[in-house]
């Protein structure tokens, strides 16, 4: 699940709740919590559904990760940020361990 609140200086808060499956099954839950803050005309582009690119605007989120999965235990000890980039039929998300 997404949420996304329109803040009145039209930043835009994001909270994302998922549940990912490795190749093998192995469930791994995701909580992202972040920020997309794009100037009123960059932000008219991505609504309209344009390619925009990512350095005229600022997406990043903080991640956490959480699984039973024995191989993965390890995420459930790690930060990460991530950069978001939002494409006209989806979003791309690089995220990254903070060490």
């Amino acid at each position: 699940m997404d949420w996304q609140t329109v803040r009145q200086d039209g930043a835009i808060e994001i909270r994302a709740h998922y549940l990912l499956r490795t190749d093998q099954g192995d469930p791994i839950e995701v909580c992202s919590d972040g920020l997309r803050v794009a100037s009123p005309e960059v932000a008219a582009r991505l609504a309209s559904g344009k390619v925009v690119d990512p350095q005229e605007y600022y997406f990043r989120t903080h991640v956490r990760l959480s699984t039973s999965a024995p191989r993965w235990l390890h995420l459930n000890r790690m930060l990460a940020i991530s950069s978001g980039e939002r494409q006209p039929r989806g979003v791309n998300i690089d995220v990254h361990e903070v060490l």
